[in-house]
């Protein structure tokens, strides 16, 4: 018998590495890939080796109930507590090295997620997110809060394609969905663990589960982390350094489950808190990166300059900067050093993870969240449920606003949200009946302050910035032009609020998902019907109200908004503008609104085996409308966005084989997103020959894509695993207004600028191209009876982009996780694992009108030795982005056209311990 075993585990084991190696080369090797990814399939998380020959699964309630993960005809990746320990995730921003096809790239401390082909791009007060952040089923309305930390989490749930059903508000193109550890009143357990590591960082965080008294027990968990900046200043080292950690969070919870009601009711209520006093990592981005020059457009002062037919001289000289030049590590501001050709092009940038800021950065963040949970079953059929919850978001971020070692800028932007939000469920409690259902009412109810204000410094001249040897800068339309005097930058450099919006939402929500089981065969239908209430403020500089020529505007981040509709909010005290002028600084603009809309899903499984499930479904999403914070000229109201739609279809099949040591999941979708919110430009009703470029609907956008996950345990302590995701997400061509800010600023009054007008648009808020250098990359404006629209003399134009039809921004075309664990039994001392995990991203494009500007692919690897004691004790080394390799999250183009980012985390390493008791 022995013999025949040991004969059938090593055939075993052979066919499972066949296995493996056929699904890498079908899926692609993350050594030999050469292409690119993005969305997974359903999964369970990449898993350490255990003393264990199946698989374990994880429990999920992505169908908001409590089901094996391998039987949700859903796409979800899952990372139970001992994966989210055991692979150091502490934050978002580790998800995605963990999960093919999800991207969290940040603007500054914002993550910005993607899914599937659809990206969170705007984070300002006046939108919605558009991936759903969940904590323990609590909607979190602002992006930002995704920033905070994970801490004694019982799972965590990436949810792939729209969620519109049973989670309804903007889980549109899906979710992270977090479950904290729940208290229990079975025994006193506890834990902590420490992480110390480069960049000075140190790590703890610690829980305690006390039970009270038979059915009440009490649980708290808490966590601190200290680190210097990935983003190391050469000018003002130590004091202006970015993308470090100093944060506090502490997370209580009281459960009670009465033994008179034999578990029948089950009440948790939670609270946390949590503070963030880091210096972050700037507003949007962290820090200047660069520019396209063109070295053939190099002009010195005074010469011309040769474009499409066009003649321009140019006092200052031109720097070369084009769209159509190559990318150069280079800021928009010159400081009179030769760079390239004999000219100088700008201050060169220091390397990737190094800046020339030299003002320090600050990141505020406090927040609250107070939540029940109430569980009730009213026989053995019927379940009520309540989750309430109270949310006080407060975040203040901001640093230095002209990425160079002049003390010239700074900018504040912040983010609060209030938010109430109460949810009633009736659900089905049997899981024997066939009949499976979920009906629920939603309401939610969110104040959401927010603004950027950026701050100049009137007391820097050009000329005590020479005499200290700093870059002598220029603030304007124009980025490239020296001063030739030694003056202010401008005598009225006025402070900006750009704008301050205050949006109030009310949602109400009525929904149901039922699913009836014929055996082997499953059908699943769900409806949602959602009413979104919205009024948003928008305090902007008033029309025709500048301050007079040697005076200027200044604000505080402390102003105190008049919010009624057409109400003036005052300038601050120090401005030397005219009373009057100063009285009068912001207008407030309103809009108000109501969005009502269906989500639907149907979806229909087969159970081939008891481990074997075949699915396809049909659902729909939405993101939630509202108002453009740009009014149109001379009226009060805001211009409304409306929803965005996506329409999502899957197949796919999961599967668990040789006694649950192998697991195979595969599905295959396309989700088609239409009215897709973007900058739309349109005549002005009002303004004869005038354009309007506002927030509005009408792109589309295309994403087809296949998921795959493996996992397999030939031999006992033996795991490997392989994730990959391919994804086409395609944005359909679509214009958007040439920018007022091209050539004719920076060149001699008159002559082409007189003759053709049109040379004054710019492309992406760059000078070049324009549409007389470039006339295949812009196409006429027209009104509805075809003729051009001519506003201010100035014929109109829309920008293409360059490529047309173009990539999703930040969606890569291929992504591929693989990994080992082997875990080495030490008999009574416990166990050694080694265990190295890869990712390979195919590259993404960082600007969705430039196809050539691009985050090339890149391998980020990282290997861990954990050694783990039968009593308790566990101590791992672990090196994390073995390669170093810079990747960029995210860009924003400025005025000037130059361009800022923030980076993922560099090479990190370090020594986790940790005590379970």
């Amino acid at each position: 018998m022995g013999a025949i075993a040991t004969n059938h585990r090593t055939v075993r084991a052979w066919s499972l590495a066949s296995a493996a190696l056929i699904g890498a080369a079908a899926f692609g090797s993350p050594v030999l890939a050469q292409t690119a990814t993005t969305p997974a399939a359903a999964a369970t998380a990449p898993v350490a080796a255990d003393d264990s020959d199946a698989i374990t699964e994880i429990v999920v309630t992505a169908q908001r109930r409590e089901e094996s993960l391998q039987k949700v005809p859903l796409s979800i990746v899952a990372f139970g507590r001992e994966a989210l320990d055991n692979l150091n995730v502490t934050q978002a921003s580790r998800l995605e090295q963990l999960t093919p096809g999800l991207q969290i790239g940040r603007s500054g401390a914002d993550p910005r997620p993607a899914i599937r082909g659809i990206i969170t791009e705007s984070i300002q007060g006046n939108n919605d997110p558009r991936i759903g952040f969940y904590v323990d089923e609590v909607y979190q309305s602002r992006t930002s809060q995704l920033s905070m930390p994970f801490i004694d989490l019982e799972r965590v749930e990436v949810q792939k394609g729209p969620q519109g059903t049973l989670y309804g508000r903007n889980s549109y193109g899906g979710n992270i969905a977090l479950a904290t550890a729940k208290p229990n009143d079975q025994r006193v357990e506890g834990g902590a663990d420490f992480i110390v590591g480069n960049y000075n960082r140190f790590y703890g965080d610690a829980f305690i589960n006390v039970p009270i008294a038979p059915g009440l027990s009490f649980r708290v968990a808490g966590a601190a982390e200290k680190r210097d900046g990935f983003i190391k200043s050469v000018v003002n080292p130590g004091v202006a350094d970015q993308d470090d950690a100093n944060y506090q969070y502490v997370r209580g919870a009281v459960r009670w489950q009465p033994p008179s009601l034999d578990g029948r009711l089950d009440v948790v209520l939670r609270a946390s808190y949590w503070n963030d006093d880091s210096r972050g990592a700037n507003t949007f981005n962290a820090k200047a990166i660069g520019q396209f020059i063109d070295p053939r457009l190099i002009t010195p002062p005074g010469g011309t300059l040769n474009v499409g037919g066009g003649t321009f001289t140019l006092p200052q000289g031109f720097n070369g900067r084009s769209f159509t030049g190559q990318f150069q590590p280079y800021s928009a501001f010159r400081d009179g050093i030769v760079d390239i050709n004999g000219a100088d092009i700008g201050i060169l940038i220091p390397g990737n993870f190094k800046s020339n800021n030299d003002t320090a950065s600050f990141q505020r963040i406090k927040s609250q969240q107070y939540s029940a949970t109430v569980d009730f079953e009213l026989s053995d059929s019927v379940r009520l449920r309540s989750i309430s919850a109270l949310i006080d978001f407060d975040a203040v971020r901001g640093g230095d606003n002209d990425g160079t070692a002049s003390n010239f800028g700074t900018g504040f932007f912040f983010t609060k949200s209030k938010s109430f939000s109460q949810e009633l469920q009736i659900q089905s409690a049997s899981k024997t009946s066939p009949l499976q259902y979920t009906v629920g009412a939603f309401y939610f109810n969110d104040r959401v302050p927010d603004g950027f204000l950026g701050v100049r410094n009137r007391g820097f001249s050009t000329a005590s910035a020479r005499a200290s040897g700093l870059p002598a800068l220029v603030f304007g339309s124009d980025l490239t032009t020296l001063p030739s005097i030694g003056s202010d930058i401008q005598p009225n450099a006025n402070d900006d609020w750009n704008p301050l919006t205050f949006q109030r939402t009310e949602s109400y929500a009525l929904y149901g998902q039922a699913s009836y089981t014929f055996d082997k065969l499953t059908l699943t239908g769900g409806l949602r019907y959602t009413v979104d209430d919205k009024d948003l403020r928008s305090a902007r500089r008033t029309p025709g109200v500048f301050p007079a020529a040697g005076t200027f505007f200044e604000f505080a981040p402390t102003t105190d908004f008049n919010l009624t509709c057409g109400g003036l909010t005052p300038a601050a005290a120090g401005s030397t503008a005219a009373p009057a002028i100063v009285a009068a600084a912001l207008t407030t603009r309103c809009g108000q609104k109501t969005f009502k809309y269906f989500t639907y899903r149907a979806a229909a499984d087969y159970r081939l085996t008891d481990d074997t499930l075949l699915y396809a479904s049909f659902s729909t999403g939405k993101h939630a409308g509202g108002f453009s914070a740009a009014p149109i000229p001379g009226q009060i109201e805001l211009p409304p966005f409306n929803t965005e739609n996506v329409t999502a279809y899957e197949i796919g099949i999961k599967g668990k084989f040789f006694d649950s040591t192998l697991l195979v999941n595969i599905a295959a979708f396309y989700n088609y997103f239409t009215q897709l919110q973007v900058q739309t430009s349109f005549v002005n009703p009002l303004v004869p020959n005038s354009v309007i470029s506002v927030a509005g609907n009408g792109a589309t956008s295309r994403a087809p894509g296949l998921d795959f996950e493996l996992i397999a345990k030939p031999v006992r302590g033996l795991t490997f695993n392989l994730a990959a995701n391919w994804l086409r997400a395609r944005d359909a061509e679509f214009g958007i207004l040439a920018d007022s800010n091209g050539i004719c600023g920076i060149v001699a009054p008159g002559g082409t600028c007189s003759t053709r007008p049109e040379v004054g648009l710019g492309f992406n808020r760059g000078v070049l191209p324009n549409p007389v250098s470039n006339p295949e990359l812009f196409t006429p404006l027209r009104n509805a009876d075809g003729t051009q629209i001519v506003s201010n003399g100035v014929p109109q134009f829309l920008s293409l982009g360059l490529g047309g039809a173009t990539r999703v921004q930040n969606m890569p075309d291929i992504t591929v996780r693989a990994g080992v664990a082997y875990e080495i039994d030490l008999g009574d001392a416990g166990t050694l694992t080694p265990e190295f995990q890869t990712l390979f991203n195919g590259g993404y494009i960082l600007n969705r009108a430039l196809v050539n500007f691009q985050q090339k692919s890149f391998f980020r690897s990282e290997v861990r030795l954990t050694y783990q004691g039968r009593n308790g004790v566990s101590l791992q080394a672990f090196v994390e982005n073995l390669e170093n390799v810079a990747v960029i999250g995210r860009t924003t183009v400025s005025n000037g056209g130059a361009f800022s980012g923030t980076f993922a985390a560099p090479r990190t390493f370090g020594i986790r311990g940790g005590y379970r008791f």
